[in-house]
């Protein structure tokens, strides 16, 4: 049970969760640095292969730039020029053709020969526009026979002669007869004096330029070399020879700077971080997770569990009903707040106890005088039930209806716990009591009554609510007036339902007024009297006044009802009743009829 315990307790759950987090972190720092690392060897790789393709590309190049120099040497030399214009003529004589075309051929070569297009170009020819006559040169011991109308009649010529920067690509050529790949460049020569066309140029570029290059250069296993010459002319490196393929997804490119040319490395073999350093940065971080987790451990046992046990020790002090403060739980944290709420509330408990203890006790003496208080009322309406008959045999009537309505007032005082009576009985209530005053005033008052309805007879009204005001309407309107007067009790329906918390749902509403034609009040005198300010106690049912009505209305009702009161000094005063029509049978009254 202790194991079980423990294995609950607080400490244990933050260990248990601090090296969880810490075994997540150590996870995630672990798989974060292989990322890092990861990325850093293919970028690293990515760029130490770009750098290797940058120089095979430069290679490229220059040799892109000599072969370049010489065709726009062929375009603009005057030599050439000449010789175009010459072969144009139609009195073209052999002797002078044969010592133009010597001196071109001779430029021609010299020309070749110091852009260093040895093993780059196979081909050089210079024809007039109509093809008739040309001028070649060969680095090769092919066949040197060229076909003017066999080129000119290919795919490739005219689209080359009308776009400069168009390459063809790869392709192969039988213009001297012999089938031999080359990259064909065509370009038209254009008169220095003028814009026509004097003839063109020729030159049969060796896919060499290119092979010569990737086969000096040393491939990993899983690397493949492509280029690219023109507008979708792309092809792959493989055993030695050029074959057109398509350039695969996430390769590695350098652009040369001719239009159109490019190569491309395509790779399957990425550097990787070694595994034995991730296993000791995995190691380092678990031995730091299980420092940092005995650290915690020893830090909560002596910030937490220790302070907690002392908590627990006092709660359990407090359960067995030791409520002295303990000052030592106090401490200047967050549990010493809870101790000092441990210690507030075992004093708060103490002292409601001894409350508690002391109420009992006066209760019990409250309950002693109130049956000494109910043994009173009792011998005297007994007392006065004797009166009353020795009156009426010796023909005293008007000590025999006092004494007969005192009885009867006494009784009500002395009988039943129910807060709420039907009307009917607080009317009876009020026609002994008025009797009383009406012997006591010699009949200078008057009691009318004004029932509109007789049903809303069996309304539900507090005990001794209309009495107080009629007591009220005698002492503090009538008698300062000479003593004589008249009250009238107005009772009528009113025209709305209304909520009440003795029923379940809306019930119509009444109203009583109590109007005596006394002094009247001032503004100042009602507010004091509806909020038990005044001081002016009858001596007949002291304490309990206007206000006390007022409160207890509410108490039983809600604070929608109550009295108000309308008054014109020196003519009349009026107490405005507002209940609902709750009667005795309804279930909500019966179980409310003792509030209070």
């Amino acid at each position: 049970m202790k194991k079980k315990k423990h294995a609950h307790s607080l400490r244990t759950q933050i260990v248990i969760v601090s090296m969880m987090f810490a075994v997540v972190l150590a996870l995630a720092a672990s798989a974060e640095t292989y990322l890092v690392s990861y990325r850093y060897l293919r970028s690293a790789q990515k760029q130490s292969l770009r750098n290797n393709l940058q120089v095979l590309a430069g290679e490229i190049d220059t040799d892109l730039d000599h072969t370049m120099t010489f065709l726009n040497w062929l375009s603009f030399d005057s030599s050439v020029n000449n010789y175009l214009m010459l072969a144009s003529r139609d009195d073209l004589s052999f002797s002078s053709y044969k010592s133009q075309a010597v001196t071109t051929y001779d430029r021609m070569l010299d020309e070749f020969y110091s852009c260093e297009l040895r093993g780059i170009v196979d081909r050089a020819v210079i024809a007039p526009a109509d093809g008739n006559t040309f001028i070649q040169i060969m680095t090769t011991t092919g066949n040197s026979r060229f076909e003017t109308s066999t080129l000119m009649a290919s795919d490739y010529f005219q689209k080359l002669m009308q776009e400069n920067d168009v390459w063809t690509g790869i392709v192969e050529s039988s213009v001297g007869g012999d089938s031999q790949k080359v990259i064909p460049i065509v370009r038209p020569i254009f008169s220095s004096s003028s814009s026509k066309t004097l003839g063109w140029v020729y030159i049969e570029l060796s896919p060499d330029i290119v092979s010569n290059q990737f086969s000096h250069y040393t491939l990993a296993d899983g690397e493949t070399l492509y280029v690219t010459i023109g507008d979708g002319h792309s092809y792959v490196w493989q055993d030695g020879v050029f074959q057109e393929a398509k350039i695969p997804d996430n390769v590695i490119s350098c652009s040369l700077q001719e239009n159109g040319w490019s190569i491309h490395l395509a790779t399957q073999t990425w550097m990787v971080p070694p595994a034995g350093e991730l296993v000791h940065i995995v190691v380092l971080l678990f031995v730091f997770m299980v420092l940092f987790g005995l650290l915690l451990s020893v830090l909560l046992q002596y910030r937490i569990t220790r302070p907690v046990n002392r908590l627990l020790v006092k709660i359990g002090r407090t359960a067995n009903g030791d409520f002295t403060r303990d000052p030592s739980i106090e401490w200047d944290d967050e549990l010493g707040t809870i101790g000092k709420g441990i210690n507030d509330l075992s004093e708060n408990v103490d002292r409601m106890m001894k409350k508690q203890v002391q109420d009992e006790r006066t209760k019990q003496e409250l309950n002693y005088e109130i049956l000494q208080s109910q043994i009173n009322p009792h011998f005297m309406y007994n007392t006065l039930n004797t009166i009353k008959w020795m009156a009426v045999i010796q023909g005293a009537d008007g000590i025999a209806d006092v004494s007969t309505a005192l009885s009867r007032l006494l009784k009500n005082v002395a009988k039943g716990k129910g807060s709420l009576i039907p009307l009917s009985e607080e009317i009876h209530l009020v026609d002994d009591y008025f009797t009383i005053m009406k012997y006591r005033y010699c009949g200078t008052i008057e009691l009318e009554y004004d029932i509109a309805d007789q049903g809303l007879l069996s309304c539900m009204v507090n005990r001794f609510s209309l009495q107080p005001i009629v007591e009220n309407a005698i002492f503090h309107g009538i008698e300062p007036n000479g003593g004589a007067g008249k009250i009238r009790i107005h009772i009528y329906p009113g025209e709305s339902k209304v909520e009440t918390p003795l029923a379940d749902h809306p019930v119509p509403d009444w109203f009583m007024d109590v109007t005596d034609n006394g002094v009247g009040m001032s503004q100042e005198a009602i507010q004091k009297t509806l909020s038990g300010q005044s001081t002016d106690d009858t001596d007949f049912f002291r304490h309990v006044g206007v206000s006390n009505v007022q409160q207890r209305i509410r108490f039983h009702f809600g604070k929608t009802f109550g009295i108000t009161i309308d008054s014109v000094q020196g003519k009349y005063t009026t107490m405005h009743f507002h209940l609902p029509q709750v009667r005795e049978g309804d279930k909500t009254v019966v179980q409310n009829s003792d509030r209070g």
